[in-house]
């Protein structure tokens, strides 16, 4: 899949591309998953800059794990090598979320529900108190569609503070001063509790 165009990239490459990591390269379910996850958000994001139509992800497949008696399925991170492709391919909002979610080892639904009143630079934390989910609303008996709800967690030990690594405080900085000027160039103004996956 290197150097693949965007809009090139289907269904079918990526699943030749997760079997060839499992089966070939002997890659974990997990890393696959978690990989999965990634490109399935960069995606949804890609279909709302309207660079594509879908998300390719979600006609995938994952590989199913072969059943043996007290198998493990070991966590297998991310290589350096990997990261850095990772971070080399990434641009403003996707690469701040990534570098993020390496840092902190927050959860998807806390990550893109993080606003800027969230983020302490004098302190160099972050606080965790929303999360967000897609719900299923009914309409009827039979149909149904998805609603995105920011939601308070369940549980308390849910709500905390994280501290931020400190390469990732310039980085964190840059990009909301970006997107505040972006909205004062539009003659609109960033709101402090304003998700940062909405910013523009």
């Amino acid at each position: 899949m290197n150097s693949t165009k965007l809009n090139s990239i289907k269904p079918l490459t990526l699943q030749r591309h997760y079997n060839k990591l499992y089966y070939e390269d002997k890659k974990s379910l997990s890393v696959i998953k978690n990989l999965n996850k990634f490109l399935k958000t960069f995606f949804n994001y890609a279909i709302k800059e309207d660079y594509i139509l879908s998300n390719p992800c979600i006609r995938v497949t994952l590989p199913i794990k072969k059943t043996v008696p007290d198998e493990k399925d070991d966590i297998d991170p991310f290589t350096l090598e990997e990261i850095a492709k990772i971070k080399k391919a990434s641009k403003n909002y996707m690469r701040m979320i990534f570098l993020l979610d390496l840092g902190t080892g927050l959860r998807k639904g806390e990550l893109l529900a993080l606003t800027p009143a969230d983020i302490n630079f004098e302190k160099e934390e972050i606080y965790i108190n929303k999360s967000l989910k897609k719900i299923k609303v009914f309409d009827s008996e039979t149909k149904y569609h998805y609603e995105t709800v920011i939601e308070v967690p369940k549980t308390k030990n849910s709500i905390r503070t994280v501290p931020i690594p400190k390469k990732l405080i310039p980085i964190l900085k840059s990009y909301i001063i970006r997107q505040k000027e972006k909205y004062l160039s539009k003659g609109l103004i960033l709101k402090e509790n304003e998700p940062l996956k909405n910013f523009v």
